[in-house]
């Protein structure tokens, strides 16, 4: 996004149209290939970098994000957005800070409040010892499959603790039982990383 807003929308030498700065001159310039602006060998971190060392980083270089991955292969990115939103969210210090995905919004019968209580009470709180702290993202998707006056609804969940990252993912028929589906898939997994 920074180097098409430099490059692009604001380059030292503006040009003027009848629609002010976007003129048609700058409009074809989004069919050009992206090499022509993109930074070559940009920074990029392991996925084993804690959270400060990729913030420090960022704030050095006035990053707005910063490419995650090894040896050539990129794994994600994280931005400001990411690193901020677990302290913007939480009201008091958690162990655990739980991220409900903005398309939770659309799903039937959703309730945060309640959602967030029960990952607490019969998940996170069981292996608060062992995992020690973290973040779980959950994710979840409607589809038009209707039982009973529920909806299908398709859950994913990506555990992050200092013991490692968990993902699962399965469905159910209304939000809750779609979670305690991909929950129990999700304890499978921290057991037996707990029994190693």
């Amino acid at each position: 996004m920074d180097d098409i807003i430099e490059h692009i929308m604001y380059p030292d030498v503006k040009i003027r149209g009848e629609h002010g700065d976007f003129a048609t001159e700058k409009t074809k310039k989004l069919d050009l290939p992206v090499k022509g602006i993109m930074k070559e060998e940009p920074l990029i971190m392991s996925p084993d970098a804690t959270i400060k060392d990729v913030h420090v980083l960022m704030h050095k270089f006035k990053l707005t994000g910063m490419l995650i991955g090894n040896e050539n292969n990129l794994h994600g990115i994280v931005t400001h957005k990411e690193l901020l939103a677990p302290f913007v969210t939480s009201v008091k210090p958690e162990k655990f800070d739980i991220l409900f995905h903005k398309n939770t919004k659309k799903v039937s019968g959703f309730d945060k409040e309640k959602a967030a209580n029960m990952l607490k009470t019969e998940f996170l709180q069981h292996y608060e010892k062992f995992l020690e702290l973290g973040f779980l993202h959950v994710s979840l998707e409607q589809h038009k499959e209707i039982k009973e006056k529920l909806y299908k609804i398709t859950c994913e969940m990506k555990l992050s603790t200092q013991k490692g990252v968990f993902y699962a993912s399965n469905y159910g028929w209304g939000p809750m039982q779609a979670m305690k589906n991909t929950v129990r898939s999700l304890e499978h997994q921290v057991q037996k990383a707990k029994e190693k």
